[in-house]
């Protein structure tokens, strides 16, 4: 390496060194590091130094020069556990730092197992993660975001790791301080990539986030460089051409199309600026607690008898809610009239409906609400001009052989369909739940034993071995076929109507999609197709004989959808239970809502007490902990900004809907 270093502080310089020791490649001619905030967003970061192309290798950093790598490798072989970067707990690597840093104080180090000059480098994020903030300032900052109980969780898992750790202590020489410990688990959070198992990596560490990021680092095997020797690399290109002076960006995260704001603030501790305006990321989701669902579902169910509206401003947030030790909810612990409540709750799991909290240590399940695809607005917004259809438009909407992928996403309403499926299965009687209860466990017996998800996906498959999505995995097929049976079984469908639905689930779900919106779609012109027909026989006028033969046609169309005995009372029982799921979907959205409103109000009052009494105490505007607050209430306003969208977009599009136009 032949970086400049004229003007590097000491720190650095010794970190120039390391890297050449580790045979790190860096493209020095073409890349500058500094923390110089007229050239870098924050912190440190690297810039152009000339025009760079696409292509371009910038930095090729070896297996050895990634701390916690060697560690990995030795777990690989010996642990059978889950992906470790699936894991919030920072606790091995955080140790592992703490160790080198004393044993580098100590000099018990040998030169080539000196980590400190890159360690020594590392700092938790500037304005601290929130389960670093002080409980009654993270309690008041979080209330009602996605991140509330998060955060008190991973406080309370941070805390028992340390007392834990402190107990082992008691017969080692280390020893180190809760604060420290605290630090090099924000260290670990914000700093660590999945590479090698999980690893910290030089100058992956090092580039700031940006929306469109023009380095992007990949690992590559076999790849000598100079004088070095063969072997795994992280390597980091140009993923376009960077002119002189723009700074170096690369994305975070194993997925950029899974990125959200509430892991970044939980992660790294801010909110990008780019999304002042609420644009948002990909993966940005508001969950509704299985709690609240079963408490609306609750009251819808006492408001159907009463034959009066849901009222989602009355509900009780604090409903029958109860919450254990590890964080999950323990819902419905008295009487319920909810009949078969587990079982139902179990096929909604099944389906895909209900989702276990993404958040690990946080065992409680939710219905996942995000921003629909751009296709199904453009889509939704189109057909939404239309009240009517005819019976020729209903059957020219069967389903093609294979769909293009935007024509899936046209179907992704962001999840507002899987929760208006959650209700109509919590509301079904228990006629209508018995019938789907024995189609469920028939479809169990069926494919127990299977590799895959069942002859229905299989044929699916192979009509549609073209479609790069058709290679989903057997459990999100399983899902699909479950959802199909939930619904053609509640709604009692024929079963030349119930094989259309899962067509339609298997060819729209390909590929993980949401299928969802599609079956209640396809549920309805079912219905309105057999009550199309019904009403084209009723209008003509026939003889004697060939009444008689009309009557037993209009029987048996009617016994497709068993709903009733004739066309009015079929149609008026499908709209009473989609209805009901709508209103009680939306009660759900505006509670959700609801609650993020009163954490707002609540924050503002505390907010306003705690800057009361920093002016009290004589603390100017220039210290330290209230720029930190400062840049934390900014970092929240945008989470707060974002679920809140979210959740008011759903509630425009649940109020669109109509129940009289099938």
């Amino acid at each position: 390496m032949s970086e400049e270093k004229e003007d590097l502080p000491p720190s650095q310089l010794k970190y120039q060194q390391w890297l050449q020791s580790k045979h790190v490649h860096v493209a020095s001619d073409l890349v500058t590091t500094t923390n110089d905030t007229n050239l870098v967003v924050a912190g440190w970061g690297c810039v152009a130094n000339s025009d760079i192309e696409k292509g371009m290798v910038l930095f090729s950093i070896p297996r050895a020069a990634c701390f916690g790598a060697a560690a990995a490798a030795d777990d690989a072989e010996n642990d059978d556990d889950d992906d470790p970067t699936t894991q919030d707990t920072q606790m091995d690597m955080a140790i592992a730092i703490l160790r080198c840093q004393q044993q580098n104080n100590n000099n018990d180090t040998k030169d080539e197992q000196d980590w400190s000059p890159f360690l020594n480098l590392l700092t938790p994020p500037p304005h601290g993660l929130p389960w670093m903030w002080s409980p009654e300032f993270r309690q008041a900052l979080l209330r009602g975001t996605e991140l509330e109980r998060v955060v008190e969780n991973k406080a309370k898992r941070i805390r028992m790791e340390y007392e834990q750790i402190v107990k082992q202590q008691q017969h080692q020489r280390s020893s180190f301080t809760y604060q420290e410990y605290v630090n090099a688990c924000a260290i670990v959070s914000s700093h660590t990539n999945p590479w090698f198992g999980v690893s910290i990596v030089p100058f992956n560490t090092t580039l700031n986030w940006c929306k469109m990021p023009n380095v992007e680092f990949d690992l590559e095997e076999d790849v000598p460089y100079e004088n070095t020797v063969a072997c795994q690399r992280i390597v980091g290109r140009a993923s376009c051409n960077i002119k002189k002076g723009q700074e170096l960006f690369q994305a975070y995260g194993t997925s950029g199309a899974s990125d959200s704001v509430a892991d970044f603030v939980y992660r790294y501790g801010f909110a990008p600026s780019t999304l002042e305006e609420c644009s948002g990321m990909d993966g940005d989701v508001v969950s509704i607690d299985v709690a609240d669902i079963l408490s609306i579902a609750e009251a819808t169910k006492k408001q159907c008898k009463n034959h009066s509206r849901l009222n989602s401003e009355t509900l009780n947030l604090n409903t029958r809610r109860q919450v254990g030790s590890d964080g999950s909810d323990i819902p419905f612990s008295s009487v319920t009239n909810i009949t078969q409540l587990s079982s139902r709750l179990e096929a909604l799991k099944m389906s895909g409906a209900l989702d276990e909290s993404p958040w690990d240590g946080m065992r409680h399940w939710t219905a996942e609400i995000g921003r629909p695809a751009v296709s199904f607005l453009q889509t939704f917004c189109a057909s939404s001009q239309s009240k009517s259809r005819t019976k020729r438009d209903r059957e020219n909407e069967n389903f093609p052989v294979s769909l293009e992928v935007e024509d899936r996403l046209a179907f992704d309403d962001g999840g507002l369909s899987k929760l208006v499926g959650i209700f109509i299965v919590l509301l079904a009687d228990d006629a209508d739940w018995e019938r789907a209860s024995i189609s469920l466990q028939n479809f169990e017996n069926d494919h127990k034993g299977s590799s895959s998800s069942g002859n229905e996906a299989d044929s699916c498959d192979s009509e549609a071995k073209d479609d790069e999505s058709s290679q989903a995995s057997d459990e999100s097929r399983k899902d699909d076929i479950t959802a199909s049976i939930l619904l053609s079984s509640i709604f009692n469908l024929c079963p030349h109507q119930r094989e259309k639905l899962l067509q339609v689930a298997l060819h729209v779900g390909m590929g993980g999609n949401d299928p969802w919106r599609a079956l209640l779609d396809g549920v309805a012109n079912a219905i309105a197709t057999a009550n199309s027909d019904i009403e084209q026989k009723l209008k003509k006028g026939k003889t004697a004989e060939q009444q008689q033969q009309q009557d037993e046609k209009k029987e048996d169309i009617s016994n497709t959808i068993c709903m009733g005995t004739t066309t009015l009372t079929s149609t008026s029982s499908y709209v009473q239970k989609v209805k009901a799921a709508f209103e009680a979907a939306n009660a759900a959205i505006c509670l959700r809502r609801r609650k993020l409103i009163e954490g707002e109000l609540s924050f503002k009052n505390i907010f306003t007490d705690l800057v009361t009494q920093q002016a009290k105490n004589g603390q100017g505007s220039d210290d330290v902990t209230s720029l930190a607050k400062e840049e934390a209430i900014k970092t929240v306003e945008i989470l707060r900004h974002v679920e809140k969208s979210i959740l008011e977009q759903a509630i425009k599009i649940l109020e669109m809907a109509t129940f009289d136009d099938r």
